[in-house]
């Protein structure tokens, strides 16, 4: 019988699978941009030797390919450098930030290596899909749900039912200026707690009552 898969430590929240497989696109289009950068310097290599050999008149030379050879080895040498970054910015859980420079490189992919532009465009899609999870935080694990509402008690056989009541009218009170629209953290609060694991201060969710760190994905 095969043992049970262990658990996870108390107080890390799991890795979000969409995380893997950003990082398995982008390593895999940095090892193409690795190999279409060797492939591109030995083509303008061949290039140079080509325009040397018009001169005596031996071997024919293109100016328009000889170009685009030496665009397409720049691009795919800064592509290997910079991918690098956009990783790390994506470990940090900057998605944003992660997001515009990806979609630059994924059309530069398209023009100069198709492989790159394809493997570019699903992290891509990924990244949306993981930016959409990390927008709202998850409910607490083992948090109550809201107790039901009690129903009326219905009226005794041959009883009138007695009017409803009128619900009074709210009283909307204005809002000071400069004061946050979002949830507020419980009275008497002086100020929303760091993070234990990473510093970062916590974020208070009205609708669980409790902290919630959007770097770590967990609740205090």
């Amino acid at each position: 019988m095969a043992s049970p898969a262990p658990a996870a430590p108390a107080g890390y929240a799991a890795e979000p699978p969409e995380l893997g497989s950003i990082r398995t696109y982008l390593n895999v289009a940095r090892i193409f941009a690795l190999i279409f950068w060797i492939i591109g310097g030995i083509a303008v290599l061949i290039g140079i030797i080509s325009l040397f050999l018009l001169i005596f008149g031996i071997f024919a030379f293109s100016p328009g390919l000889f170009v685009y050879q030496i665009l397409f080895t720049g691009v795919n040498f800064v592509m290997w450098q910079r991918l690098e970054e956009i990783r790390a910015q994506v470990d940090q859980q900057q998605y944003a930030a992660a997001r515009e420079k990806l979609l630059l490189w994924m059309i530069l992919g398209w023009i100069f290596g198709i492989v790159n532009g394809i493997l570019l465009l699903l992290a891509l899609m990924r990244l949306d899909q993981l930016s959409g999870r990390s927008a709202a935080p998850p409910p607490p694990a083992g948090g109550a749900a809201s107790p039901p509402t009690p129903a009326a008690p219905s009226p005794p056989p041959g009883a009138m039912a007695p009017p409803p009541a009128a619900a009074p009218a709210p009283v909307l009170a204005p809002a000071a200026a400069g004061s946050p629209s979002g949830p507020s953290p419980p009275a008497g609060a002086t100020g929303a707690p760091a993070c234990p694991r990473c510093g970062q201060t916590a974020s208070y969710v009205a609708q669980y009552s409790r902290y919630y760190c959007y770097r770590c994905a967990q609740y205090l």
